[in-house]
C-alpha cells in the first residue's frame, strides 16, 4: 500500500499588480514594488543590507542593489559583505557603507558550516539601529544573524514560520 500524498505546507503569496512595476519603469523608476502591508511604519532612513555570500553572488545580487538605491534614493545604506567584496562593494557607488565580516571563506570547498570571523566582528559591523535589514543570501544559512540587528524591519527570503523574526517574508 501507498501512503497518500501530504499536501505542502506553503504560506499564502501577495500577488503583485503587474500594472504597478511597468508603470515604475516607464517613469524610470525603480522595477521594485512596494506593496502597504499595515500601518504607516514611518520612513525609511536607514537601511542595512547583508550580503556575506562569495564573489558571484554578489554580482547576481547588483540588479537588487541598484533597485534599492532606486526605490530608496535618500536613504542611508549599510553593506555588510565578505572581506573579498568590500572594495567591489565601493566601486558601485551603490552604498555609503560598506563594513565586512567573513562568515564564510573566501572559497566554500572546506567550510565546516560556521562562522570564519567571530560573531563580535558582525555584532561591530551592524552596530547602531536600522529602519529596515536585509539579509540578500537566498539559502538560509546567514538568516540567524538579522536577531543580532537592531532594526524596525527585517526582511529575508523564507517562511516566517521557519523564521520568526522576519518582518517581511519573501518567497
Amino acid at each position: 500500500r501507498r501512503d497518500p500524498v501530504q499536501a505542502p505546507i506553503a504560506e499564502p503569496i501577495i500577488p503583485f499588480a503587474l500594472s504597478d512595476a511597468t508603470a515604475a519603469e516607464e517613469r524610470g523608476a525603480s522595477r521594485m514594488v512596494r506593496i502597504d502591508f499595515g500601518a504607516d511604519a514611518g520612513p525609511v532612513r536607514t537601511i542595512l543590507v547583508i550580503k556575506l555570500d562569495h564573489f558571484g553572488d554578489f554580482i547576481i545580487a547588483q540588479p537588487a542593489l541598484r533597485d534599492l538605491r532606486a526605490a530608496f534614493p535618500e536613504a542611508r545604506i549599510r553593506l555588510v559583505c565578505g572581506s573579498w567584496n568590500a572594495s567591489g562593494a565601493r566601486a558601485t557607488g551603490l552604498v555609503d557603507e560598506v563594513r565586512t565580516f567573513d562568515y564564510f571563506p573566501e572559497r566554500s570547498a572546506g567550510w565546516n558550516g560556521r562562522p570564519v570571523d567571530d560573531l563580535a566582528v558582525f555584532d561591530a559591523a551592524v552596530a547602531g539601529a536600522f529602519d529596515c535589514a536585509i539579509d540578500l543570501r537566498m539559502d538560509e544559512d546567514t538568516r540567524h544573524l538579522l536577531a543580532r540587528v537592531e532594526a524596525r524591519l527585517r526582511c529575508g527570503v523564507g517562511s516566517r514560520t521557519r523564521f520568526p523574526l522576519l518582518d517581511i517574508a519573501l518567497p
